[in-house]
């Protein structure tokens, strides 16, 4: 790379979290993507009856002939109490924000640290949104105008709400330029970062879809396709399909995240941004402007654009759209291999959409691009185009560096002239139809090889609000020992007890490898190894956080036996109620942060009364719904269970999620 400029400082993602139609987290979007499924279907009747708001002619007052859509499962649902909001504040936020909570919480256990970790921290949140059908919901709904009405569905709302519910002290900011509003709001991120002006940061975007309003004036518009399929570059491109979804990553410095052990998914090289200017119509894209954005990010990135081995393209599926795209992507790339001497090789660029499998998701549709490459890095395969049957006639053009499939392809590893193995690189592109274009470019993250050290025991730990979320958590950690690849016990003891919040019902186990901790979560969940621990809520005395005064005098004992490895004692503390300094455990740097299943939540329904859609499933269950709560938010605090085995224990505390 001697004839480039020298690269940016590399921004590395250390953890991410989505929900996408058809998928609740980043594993279940990946089979998605690997299966080549489609994910769209008809609106479900909890959202409006499309029968009112459907016809096959265009032309028609008020109608669409668009029936279909990506749609997210259960989007009434939300742990309002992991958050402690009551129920009628809950009801009036908009899904939106209770979405973005749970994915921020989701997405910092994913990377590996207890959300109460981050308090105060020079965090900042970068959200794309562009979809505002909850506020007219509410706004409908025959209520009396309350307080939390301009809180629960104002925009700035939707990322200011993650940085006061977890105390973050960084920018804080709101992204909307439409389709590209994720990217944008990755852009921004990334600046910042480099600039120094927030440590590190949660990025993404949020869409959902609540009422056909916008689906009438799309479908005016000829943005949308009539048989509900969006056939990204095909021959029989019509048009796209809405659909809705939430992804957030978490952004660090590299440099700053490889001191701090955590792992690292792929880096960010380059980001552009710029904006169409005077084109035919306000909604019209402009092929050299978004060409100079595509430049200006392999600019950034310092990278050839012969090193570029897939783009997740915007890829709307509309015969106007995308052969702008292809022809801006293909003068960015022979502008740059003229400007840098390069050879770009026949059929080398894979080019995919991830719009064809689960629709066109506006504001989220950039994150879910990302993370769609990301995992195409960790599983080395380039993703197809489902059901692609041929390139759009006004496509030709790109039979030559660029190239299609329909099926998932596996990914090699590139190799430069001297037969060094490179790093699998990506671009993602986004343009909104209000002019503002971005491009990003990825790159997978080679770690330097780690030397193994000698295994020893370790101390396993679990925790939760209820005795059903401890099981399901010990069933999750279980699943992750039986899929593979499996982390290194120590940095799954380290990841659990570093990066997760501790609760009231918790569950220790002393192991020496993998398969002892297999055993002895197996004879927990068969319950025939269980010791319980002191009952915290015993002690009649109790200070002002929850915690018994009795494990402040307990702190220096435990701080000995951390510093001594006496572990089952050390288990013993921690059941029953007691904190640890688990830095004391183990060497700085001698362990990693990985993935690992987080905190199981607890969702419960909340829906503003009297609005469309799905109020109606809800006030037929509303009393129901305030007597679980009322019931449920401390449930299984004061369940004990018997003394049995050794080496496993769980117990039951009034200690607060810290």
């Amino acid at each position: 790379m001697s004839e480039l400029t020298d690269p940016p400082d590399d921004i590395a993602i250390i953890g991410m979290a989505c929900r996408f139609p058809s998928a609740g987290d980043y594993e279940a979007f990946w089979r998605a993507q690997r299966d080549g499924r489609f994910c769209v279907g008809e609106v479900p009747a909890d959202r409006w009856r499309w029968q009112q708001h459907y016809s096959t002619r265009r032309e028609d007052e008020n109608k669409t002939i668009s029936k279909w859509g990506g749609f997210m499962a259960d989007i009434d649902q939300f742990d309002a109490a992991l958050f402690r909001i009551s129920p009628r504040e809950a009801e009036l936020m908009d899904p939106q924000q209770r979405i973005m909570l749970e994915l921020a919480w989701s997405c910092f256990e994913d990377a590996g640290y207890a959300p109460a970790s981050l308090r105060g921290s020079n965090t900042g949140v970068y959200l794309g949104v562009c979809n505002f059908d909850y506020k007219m919901q509410v706004e409908r709904a025959p209520a009396a105008i309350e307080a939390h009405m301009s809180t629960g569905v104002h925009t700035t709302l939707i990322p200011n709400r993650v940085s006061y519910e977890f105390d973050l002290r960084g920018p804080s900011i709101p992204f909307d330029t439409a389709c590209s509003s994720s990217l944008v709001a990755l852009a921004e991120a990334v600046h910042a970062l480099r600039r120094g002006d927030c440590g590190a940061a949660l990025v993404g975007g949020v869409s959902v879809l609540l009422n056909p309003t916008h689906f009438i004036s799309f479908s005016k518009a000829g943005m949308l396709s009539p048989r509900g399929v969006c056939r990204s570059f095909d021959e029989g491109a019509d048009g796209y399909v809405r659909g809705e979804g939430a992804g957030l990553i978490m952004l660090k410095p590299l440099r700053q995240a490889l001191r701090d052990g955590d792992k690292v998914y792929g880096l960010v090289k380059g980001v552009a941004v710029n904006h169409g200017g005077k084109v035919a119509t306000v909604t019209s894209p402009n092929p050299f402007a978004q060409a100079r954005c595509v430049e200006m990010a392999l600019r950034d990135a310092a990278l050839s654009p012969a090193a570029i081995g897939y783009i997740e393209a915007h890829g709307t599926g509309t015969p106007k759209g995308d052969p702008i795209e292809m022809n801006a992507l293909i003068r960015a790339y022979a502008s740059q291999a003229r400007a840098q001497g390069v050879e770009l090789a026949a059929r080398s660029c894979a080019i995919g959409s991830v719009k064809t499998s689960i629709g066109h998701l506006e504001a989220a549709a950039g994150i879910a691009g990302i993370i769609k490459v990301l995992m195409a890095f960790r599983h080395v395969t380039l993703p197809g185009i489902p059901g692609f049957a041929g390139p759009h006639a006004n496509l030709a053009a790109a039979a030559g560096r660029f190239a299609f499939s329909a099926e998932p392809q596996p990914w090699p590893a590139p190799v430069d002239r001297v037969g060094i193995i490179q790093p699998r690189r990506a671009a993602i592109n986004n343009f909104g139809f209000s002019g503002v274009n971005a491009h990003l470019v990825l790159e997978e993250y080679l770690p330097a090889a780690r030397q193994e050290l000698p295994a020893q025991p370790e101390l396993i730990v679990l925790s939760a609000r209820t005795d059903a979320a401890l099981r399901q958590g010990a069933i999750d950690l279980l699943q992750v020992l039986a899929d593979g690849p499996v982390p290194a016990l120590s940095d799954v003891a380290f990841t659990l007890q570093t990066g997760r919040a501790p609760f009231n019902r918790r569950l220790a186990v002393v192991a020496d490898s993998h398969e002892t901790l297999r055993r002895e979560l197996q004879r927990h969940l068969d319950g025939s190894a269980v010791i319980t621990g002191a009952n915290a809520t015993n002690n009649a005395t109790m200070t002002t956080t929850g915690r018994a005064v009795a494990e402040v005098a307990d702190r220096a004992q435990a701080d000995a036996w951390a510093r001594e490895g006496h572990l089952p004692e050390l288990a013993r503390h921690w059941v029953d109620g007691g904190t640890v300094d688990w830095r004391l455990l183990r060497a700085e740097g001698s362990a990693r942060r990985v993935s690992l299943p987080g905190h199981p939540l607890s969702p419960r329904p909340y829906w503003v009364t009297g609005a469309t859609g799905l109020s109606a499933l809800h006030g037929r269950r509303k009393a129901k719904r305030a007597a679980r709560i009322s019931k449920g938010i401390n449930q299984g605090v004061n369940q004990g269970a018997d003394s049995q085995g050794a080496g496993l224990a769980t117990a039951t505390s009034t200690a607060p999620a810290t």
